[in-house]
């Protein structure tokens, strides 16, 4: 079942469907011209996000959002596309459309559970905002078991660190918070064979942000995740 951009556009832009239908969305595979679709789709529902439409700006990250469902193929598919279209908008210099981005980025981490999202996952936790880097991390604690469930112990360690460096840094107990469920992450659907190197690269991370906060409570409360 193909969907063509010409059959179904709006004023998203040039040649972007309308929607993805759901008999779409659960194709087991995508061809090339397919990605384009979910490309095109994407792309301009990211372009209303971070127009100067700002009231709109909610309702084109809940689209976003909303049509993440599909097969294990679509999500693949489709998280390729939200961190391709949704990076160059967190790096960008409007709050309201970056933290929109970034909510739909983590929102969607979590529903398609890939490692597509790995990119954008880095550029929010290295934000200078804290709202977004909390944000960031919320999606690397989807998109860090996800790496090891597809990669295994050839998974980078990059994200991790990201996520140990953001909650040391920042004193931040909500960040700190999402940083522990990163570090002990869920293991649920990752590969027996994969848990192992999981647990090997998150543990130093995780003990290290433990001991930190441990020795803070000595001068005084931290911030509480």
């Amino acid at each position: 079942l193909g969907l063509s951009t010409s059959a179904t556009t709006t004023a998203l832009g040039q040649g972007a469907p309308a929607s993805l239908p759901m008999a779409f969305r659960q194709q087991v595979a995508f061809t090339d011209q397919e990605q384009k679709t979910i490309d095109a789709y994407v792309a301009g529902q990211a372009e209303r996000l971070a127009g100067t439409e700002a009231s709109a700006h909610s309702r084109f990250r809940d689209n976003l959002v909303a049509a993440s469902n599909g097969s294990p193929a679509f999500a693949d598919a489709y998280a390729k596309s939200v961190n391709d279209a949704l990076t160059p908008v967190v790096k960008g210099n409007d709050f309201r459309a970056k933290l929109n981005a970034a909510v739909a980025a983590a929102r969607i981490a979590d529903k398609t559970n890939r490692p597509r999202l790995h990119d954008i996952a880095m550029v929010m936790l290295a934000d200078k905002n804290p709202g977004i880097v909390l944000w960031g991390a919320k999606a690397a604690k989807a998109v860090v078991p996800a790496m090891f469930a597809a990669q295994g112990a050839a998974a980078s360690g990059d994200l991790i660190k990201a996520v140990a460096h953001a909650a040391l840094t920042s004193h931040s107990g909500p960040i700190a918070a999402e940083a522990y469920q990163t570090l002990a992450p869920r293991v649920v659907g990752v590969p027996a064979t994969s848990v192992q190197p999981m647990v090997k690269a998150t543990l130093p991370s995780l003990l290290e942000l433990m001991a930190t906060r441990n020795k803070q409570y000595v001068s005084g409360m931290p911030d509480e995740p």
